[in-house]
């Protein structure tokens, strides 16, 4: 058996990689999409060790992610068309559903991005299954619900364990900082995002003699956080990680902070 697994953002990787280890050892064959973004190759390379193969490129405008996607459908499917598979999975990977769709082979596809409607609908008529976590509100044939989170996948205790040294590596002391997480509205599930909307809570924060860690997606936005060092995010991912670790949380859609 071949399973075609398409790659397209950073938490895909740690997603899929204990399913890929574990599969490989099953004698199943893996096929690796990936579409570049960032440094994302050199981490698939890294932590997968797999050879795969790259189709298009992750974009920032609308325009560009459209005509982006047209160009990965019709260059995956093509591939897919003159190579042998059996499964083709992703996060909500629409070109590949697509693709398998056309060519009658069954897709199964992960979710749990309620803010970003236009990908499922872009998979829900096409993809064979649909698995995704009991909160997210979707009904449907091929919806297939389980409960807890898909980031259990690589953060349940089997898989992880935190490693405080890597704290000093940021001068920080367990359970004494805050992890600020701010996403770009380049994203079409946060498009209608106000970028910078959190730092009005960092002079709070350091009030209360806590360190922050910042994680920013749009780099531009440093001189609004202004030398604060320290992290805390708007993005829904995060929040659902610290969930998993136990840990205090705070989730601000970014929409309407005031």
């Amino acid at each position: 058996m071949k399973v075609v697994i398409f790659i397209d953002h950073y938490p895909h990787v740690n997603f899929f990689k204990n399913a890929i280890q574990d599969i490989a050892g099953r004698g199943i064959e893996v096929i690796i999409i990936v579409q570049p973004r960032g440094n994302l190759t050199s981490i698939v390379e890294y932590e997968l060790g797999l050879p795969y193969m790259s189709f298009g490129h992750y974009q920032q405008t609308l325009i560009k992610k459209a005509l982006n996607l047209l160009g990965n459908e019709i260059n995956i499917f093509n591939y897919l068309l003159n190579n042998n598979w059996d499964v083709a999975t992703g996060v909500s990977s629409t070109e590949l559903t697509h693709s398998a769709f056309i060519l009658r082979k069954p897709s199964v596809m992960f979710g749990d991005d309620t803010e970003y409607r236009l990908a499922y609908y872009l998979i829900k008529y096409f993809a064979s299954n649909i698995v995704l976590p009991n909160c997210v509100p979707a009904k449907g044939r091929n919806i297939l619900k389980y409960k807890g989170f898909k980031e259990l996948a690589y953060l349940h205790p089997k898989y992880f364990t935190p490693k405080e040294d890597v704290l000093r590596e940021y001068r920080l002391k367990a359970n004494n900082y805050v992890f600020i997480r701010e996403v770009s509205k380049s994203s079409v599930n946060y498009k209608g995002l106000k970028e910078g909307s959190l730092a009005y809570l960092c002079p709070e924060i350091k009030k209360m003699g806590l360190d922050i860690v910042l994680s920013l997606e749009n780099k531009r936005l440093k001189n609004i956080f202004d030398k604060i060092n320290y992290a805390l995010f708007s993005g829904r991912s995060a929040h659902i990680k610290n969930y998993i670790q136990n840990k205090f949380k705070i989730y601000v859609n970014g929409y309407n902070t005031s």
